[in-house]
């Protein structure tokens, strides 16, 4: 907890405004509340309990809930291909919305883990506009357990900013949403307490048992997606970890021993910084800001370097007494095929970026064969043939070619058929 106020002073302190930090810390199963952390110390000026009253935005920490919804679609598979380039998406008031990545960079074609666990806007915003934002906004309220159709309307703009967690939500509900994916897509439940006896150990409230008994009554209203779907996000979101925006903050803490998973968030003009994750028993949150609006942590304190390592630091020092498990993965359901590491479809001879091994949904895993790289070895050839030409027509006339920078050149003398390039001075 030290730690956590630590960063928080780490950020940025002044005598104006004052960072401030919250960390929930929930049983990934049953729901209790393990851990929390309301602010940076309890005074009578400063007794606001952020982790569960804060209302603030957890951009792209909110990325997973409609991910998830996207699997559910299966329209979209781990291994989807999605062209992260500049575009323009249109509002139902039409009014234009044009997003930018974190760094201004466009990557091309990425495959859908790697956009999430990248954090990558223009890929997650076209997840989004795929499944539509009654879908989205759906998912999104079950697992964040917001029932009220008013609240549902206040709290979820139905435009594309939704994407990249413009809502305001706490630490709590966070940990609570995310808990969903260890738990193998059943609600997860917060309870701080689970009985009382009096001073001669009767007891006077069983609120656990109370709570037990309305979620027996619930029954599959508590599934908010399948057990495969939830094993798929946990896969996806493992990669944020090994690969993505924590791995930094994995590394500050020499790694983790056991099977880890989580997201990062920052918010416009760095105000929120977030981490929220989850190993098979515990699920944590912690963010970073101000009480009030308007300020910044400071240029380029993301989630991933102000509030990561805070988590990780926790999630490494919590979970040192437990077991060491996995998470759970559906006996039926799921299905590993090897795809090509660009596209994302059945590799072939073409492929020359490798392979991976994708999870998928039964039913939903690639038949057809990757044409990407097929495409690229045509461009390839027919650019060689026509170079060939060009050299040659440049030898038998008075037409010189424009010195330039030639791809393949090399590639073209290795064959051994020189007779056709004519070396100038």
């Amino acid at each position: 907890f030290a730690s956590l106020v630590g960063y928080a002073r780490q950020a940025k302190k002044s005598k104006e405004t004052r960072v401030e930090g919250a960390l929930v810390s929930i049983d990934s199963r049953r729901g209790y509340i393990l851990s929390m952390v309301g602010g940076t110390r309890f005074e009578s000026t400063n007794q606001f309990n952020r982790a569960v009253q804060a209302k603030v935005q957890p951009g792209s920490a909110f990325k997973p809930l409609y991910y998830s919804a996207a699997i559910s679609s299966r329209k979209f598979t781990p291994a989807t291909m999605i062209m992260d380039k500049p575009v323009v998406f249109w509002n139902d008031d039409n009014t234009p919305y044009i997003p930018l990545n974190y760094k201004g960079e466009w990557k091309g074609p990425v495959l859908l883990r790697y956009a999430l666990s990248h954090s990558m806007n223009i890929p997650s915003l076209k997840v989004l506009d795929g499944i539509g934002f009654d879908e989205a906004i759906t998912r999104a309220s079950r697992m964040l357990n917001i029932t009220d159709p008013a609240d549902i309307e206040r709290i979820f703009p139905r435009k594309y900013p939704l994407g990249l967690g413009v809502i305001t939500v706490s630490p709590l509900e966070m940990a609570r949403a995310f808990a969903i994916f260890p738990n193998q897509g059943r609600a997860v439940e917060p309870i701080a307490i689970r009985y009382v006896e009096d001073r001669n150990g009767r007891l006077i409230l069983e609120q656990e048992k109370e709570l037990r008994a309305r979620q027996m009554s619930a029954g599959e209203t508590q599934t908010i997606l399948s057990p495969q779907e939830a094993y798929i996000m946990v896969s996806m979101l493992q990669s944020t970890v090994s690969s993505g925006t924590l791995r930094y903050a994995a590394q500050t803490v020499d790694g983790f021993d056991r099977p880890i998973a989580g997201k990062t968030g920052t918010t416009q003009n760095w105000s929120d910084a977030w981490t929220v994750g989850f190993t098979p028993q515990i699920t944590t949150a912690v963010w970073l800001g101000f009480d009030e609006g308007g300020h910044s942590l400071g240029i380029n304190l993301s989630g991933a370097v102000s509030a990561a390592p805070a988590w990780a630091e926790y999630m490494k020092k919590v979970n040192q007494e437990l077991p060491v498990v996995n998470f759970i993965k559906p006996e039926s359901g799921l299905i590993e095929v090897d795809v090509c590491s660009k596209s994302g479809m059945l590799p072939t001879s073409y492929c020359t970026d490798g392979t991976i091994k994708e999870i998928f949904l039964s039913g939903t895993e690639p038949r057809d064969f990757c044409k990407v790289h097929k495409y690229e070895f045509e461009q390839r050839e027919s650019f060689k043939e026509n170079l060939k030409s060009a050299i040659l027509f440049d030898a038998t006339s008075n037409f010189t070619l424009p010195e330039m920078d030639i791809p393949f050149l090399d590639e073209l003398e290795s064959t051994g058929d020189t007779s056709y390039i004519e070396r100038r001075p």
